[in-house]
């Protein structure tokens, strides 16, 4: 680290050069020793400079959200069409399905929380808690939550089946 740019602001340059590293999937920690600044410094002015984008009312259990023409207004609307959870599909009971401890549940969540999504950037959304709050990431670690690699990802009910 820099000392000599130790303990001043940072400038718009610099923040540019924050909103860039995000952009590219950059580690706290690589955009710090690029800036010569402490990563905690960078992970203060992540949280700072964020702000929702939007508010929105619609239903988000509906399977047509994204493609929306009639603003949302879900209780009303003739193309309101229910989102199935491909894992836990709501008219089945989660107990024939093989839900029936603790680590199924955290099994289900890691699969769920590891598929990336396409407004994260292509991260998944424990990617995206990784870099920005690495001490909630590392309690959910903990907790039984893991990152599970792209291709050994499974969004289906026989996830929940006991092995024989």
């Amino acid at each position: 680290m820099s000392t000599n740019n130790k303990n001043l602001h940072l400038t718009d340059q610099d923040r540019i050069i924050i909103e860039k590293g995000i952009e590219n999937g950059s580690t706290k920690t690589a955009i710090a020793l690029t800036l010569g600044k402490d990563k905690s410094t960078i992970g203060k002015e992540i949280i700072s400079r964020r702000f929702q984008t939007y508010k929105s009312s619609y239903n988000p259990a509906c399977a047509n959200k994204d493609e929306c023409s009639h603003n949302h207004v879900c209780s009303s609307c003739p193309d309101f069409k229910p989102f199935k959870c491909y894992i836990c599909p709501i008219e089945i009971d989660l107990k024939k399905l093989g839900l029936n401890c603790q680590e199924k549940a955290d099994l289900m969540v890691s699969h769920i929380n590891s598929q990336s999504k396409e407004n994260l950037k292509a991260k998944s959304p424990l990617e995206m808690m990784e870099f920005l709050n690495s001490e909630l990431y590392k309690r959910f670690i903990e907790y039984g939550i893991e990152k599970i690699e792209r291709d050994q990802i499974v969004l289906k009910p026989y996830l929940l089946k006991d092995k024989k």
